[in-house]
């Protein structure tokens, strides 16, 4: 296989490349590029400081591939099947109105739109994205777009994602 299409090597035949990486049998390795993905949402710190600004550029990453001219087909029959201009116009207002945080990630996740292509974009876009950007730790990264699809799948494991709720006030 070339450098440029990703390739899957499933656990026997990883482990008979290398036997000393530790690699539980229910992973995947995932090479694409110059750097490897492996698929455990263990490692995933979910209370540390870094992951907020991870949480709030994968969610940024996501507003630009949604109203990516290239993506039009998508986000007009996938997400919203409404007309292009329209579609655009209600992502830019939707994400006009929130906070890049947990709590909004959370939301995106459970949305019935919006959810939908979230996954869609962890499973086929994020990782291009990863690559040709400059940040500096890809592990944590990747091990938070792994976490993030396992969430998409079983919306039980979103209840381990942190964030605060804002409590009334008292008068």
């Amino acid at each position: 296989m070339t450098e440029d299409s990703p390739e899957i090597l499933l656990q026997s035949d990883f482990s008979n490349a290398n036997t000393n990486d530790g690699i539980h049998s229910d992973q995947l390795q995932y090479s694409q590029g110059n750097f490897d993905v492996k698929k455990s949402a263990l490692n995933y710190k979910k209370d540390s400081k870094s992951n907020n600004n991870m949480t709030k550029n994968i969610i940024k990453q996501y507003f630009k591939f949604l109203i990516n001219k290239k993506n039009s087909d998508l986000v007009s029959d996938f997400i919203t099947n409404k007309p292009i201009k329209y579609s655009i116009k209600l992502i830019k207002k939707y994400f006009d109105k929130i906070n890049y945080n947990n709590y909004t990630l959370i939301k995106i996740i459970k949305h019935e739109n919006y959810g939908k292509g979230f996954e869609y974009f962890l499973t086929f876009e994020v990782l291009d994205g990863l690559a040709k950007s400059r940040v500096q730790n890809v592990d944590e990264y990747s091990e938070l777009i792994n976490y993030l699809k396992e969430c998409c799948s079983d919306h039980g494991k979103i209840n381990d994602i942190h964030y605060y709720k804002k409590g009334k006030p008292f008068y």
